[in-house]
């Protein structure tokens, strides 16, 4: 049985097989074959492109497989391995046989500073990562961390999987609206019925250096999840924003994006010094009675706490 891989695009880290050669007749490089630096244009601009993470990180990965046992490296410039961790079969697919869901996970704390690239190995098939650069810290940087509800993208996030994903970004460009509904009788004095009132901003990626195509594809994966939190707080996308893209000149081989973002939970207080989730909803209630407590199915039978004054 042959080998096979799955890897889905919503991975945080990009991996191409080692030994692949395009086909001769074909003169175009395709981004899911080959790594950026080989998608570059012969009349573009030199340019390479490395990931950034910083050493607070931790690297996610999620993909099927019908085979084991599965190798991931982190290596230096050099192809010295600096750390190695065996993926983990996490469930089987049982849609389809002799395939299961492998999950790895690889802290970046203990990495020193520097360049580095990551390769996946299983039997004798290997593929690498695209480089990445890992910092002590790395400002106008944000770290996207993303799930889903349920299985989407090919990826099992029942095993409860988090991904994360770090790029020199900036959220900016604030803007606030409200969403009003108003009357106005016969005179046209207005009257306000409803009004909410909501902040968004922009969030622009490669505003200065540009990033890759494949960095802005990955975005707009990343905010195709119903659980999205940027730098700790949830966001989300209006359903008719689109990623804008901005090419600096032609010969230029990387881009700006960008896509205006909400609160993922818009509220109007902000809470301080409670141990509590600040993106969970607001729960409020009042007694009908200061005589008695309790649930009132069955009338109050289960659970009863009286109150004496």
């Amino acid at each position: 049985m042959a080998l096979n891989i799955i890897l889905p695009k919503l991975n945080p880290v990009n991996f191409y097989l080692s030994d692949y050669a395009p086909p001769p007749q074909y003169g175009t490089p395709f981004m899911d074959d080959v790594p950026f630096v080989q998608q570059v244009r012969s009349y573009q601009l030199k340019k390479n492109y490395c990931q950034k993470w910083t050493v607070h990180d931790v690297i996610n990965l999620q993909f099927e497989a019908n085979a084991a046992p599965i190798q991931i490296d982190i290596r230096d410039c050099s192809g010295t391995s600096v750390n190695a961790v065996n993926a983990v079969q996490r469930r089987k697919n049982k849609y389809i046989d002799n395939y299961s869901v492998y999950e790895a996970t690889l802290p970046l704390t203990g990495i020193a500073p520097g360049n580095y690239y990551l390769t996946l190995k299983v039997q004798n098939t290997e593929l690498f990562s695209e480089p990445f650069q890992v910092f002590a810290t790395l400002p106008n940087s944000v770290l996207i961390e993303y799930n889903n509800s349920r299985y989407k993208g090919d990826v099992v996030f029942e095993t409860g999987i988090r991904f994360s994903f770090r790029v020199e970004a900036l959220i900016t460009e604030f803007s606030p609206g409200n969403e009003r509904v108003a009357y106005r009788d016969q005179r046209l004095n207005p009257t306000i019925l409803s009004s909410r009132p909501f902040r968004s901003w922009n969030l622009v990626v490669g505003f200065n250096y540009g990033v890759p195509d494949w960095v802005g594809e990955m975005i707009n994966h990343i905010f195709s999840c119903d659980n999205v939190a940027i730098d700790g707080v949830t966001y989300s996308v209006l359903e008719d924003s689109k990623i804008e893209v901005t090419e600096r000149d032609p010969q230029y081989p990387m881009k700006t994006f960008s896509v205006q973002i909400l609160e993922g939970y818009n509220r109007s207080s902000k809470t301080f010094g409670i141990e509590m989730d600040a993106n969970n909803r607001i729960l409020t209630g009042s007694p009908i009675s200061r005589d008695i407590f309790g649930d009132l199915v069955g009338g109050g039978s289960v659970i009863v706490i009286q109150s004496y004054d």
